[in-house]
């Protein structure tokens, strides 16, 4: 994602003589500042001076359990029109590199039939539940700590909360709109959070909230923050730290799974919206 002002000021302020190892994906999001210096670089592959210095590596980790995936993205990057129907095929579901599983990934694709410009409310519950899973879903999970022991027993799940919560993503195809971004985070935020304060009870107040941020709802740091130690693209949970609500994140810290904590009001790693259900 190196843009070419910034390509410019590293070779600018490298010693003459020095190598220079640039280690990157050429199909990654394009630099937010102009300039596509990796690509570029790249497409000297065949017949430039570059070729023989440019090595390839094609193990994939990420993609380790999710092969349709990983099989669809490379029909992606190959860009043609046999690839690309293909990909269609194993997004949708027509097709699967393992045999005798219709979903290896646990990808599947709803087709929304909006009246009035709007998704059907069947189509947002459908959306929303494997959160609200009593067994498997982040929210279910939270809402039965909830009623077993209230927030006690919440702050002694985390761990199992936030791992719960990676299980599952809707992704959408554009950032506005009821289908986009943020409508679905909207609509799927009211379900996820009326499921949560059936659990928290008639009987007690409204569901436990500070700052704009709610018990149980995910936070996405929108911003590098090197005091908290947080990235851009970090997702967290408001969840109870006493009597008090945080936002836990997981981290790795030297091959371990910790949890820290960031105190709600500190900005800008909290920011209150948009929740990431996407």
């Amino acid at each position: 994602m190196i843009d070419a002002v910034l390509m410019r000021r590293l070779l600018d302020a490298v010693r003459p003589g020095a190598r220079v190892v640039l280690l990157g994906d050429q199909d990654q999001l394009a630099s937010v500042e102009a300039g596509t210096a990796l690509a570029d670089l790249l497409s000297q592959e065949r017949g430039g001076a570059l070729g023989p210095r440019i090595a390839r590596f094609h193990v994939n980790f990420r993609f380790a359990h999710a092969p349709t995936l990983a099989t669809a993205v490379q029909a992606i990057l190959e860009n043609t029109d046999k690839s690309l129907a293909r990909a269609l095929d194993l997004l949708c579901g027509r097709e699967s590199v393992v045999a005798g599983d219709p979903r290896p990934d646990r990808v599947r694709q709803l087709v929304p039939t909006p009246q009035r410009g709007r998704p059907e409310a069947a189509l947002l519950d459908q959306l929303a539940a494997p959160w609200l899973r009593e067994d498997t879903g982040y929210a279910g999970l939270l809402a039965g700590h909830l009623r077993a022991g209230g927030l006690a027993a919440a702050e002694g799940a985390r761990e199992e909360l936030l791992v719960a919560f990676d299980r599952y993503r809707v992704l959408a195809a554009h950032r506005r709109g009821p289908l986009g971004v943020s409508g679905l985070n909207a609509a799927l935020g009211v379900r996820v959070r009326a499921a949560l304060s059936a659990a928290w009870g008639s009987r007690r107040a409204r569901l436990p909230s500070q700052g704009g941020l709610w018990l149980g709802m995910p936070v996405l740091v929108t911003r590098n923050t090197p005091a908290a130690d947080l990235r851009n693209g970090d997702i967290g949970l408001v969840l109870p730290s006493g009597r008090e609500l945080t936002v836990v994140f997981p981290v790795t810290v030297d091959v371990r799974r910790l949890l820290r904590e960031v105190a709600i009001a500190r900005p800008p790693a909290c920011p209150p919206t948009p929740p990431p259900w996407r």
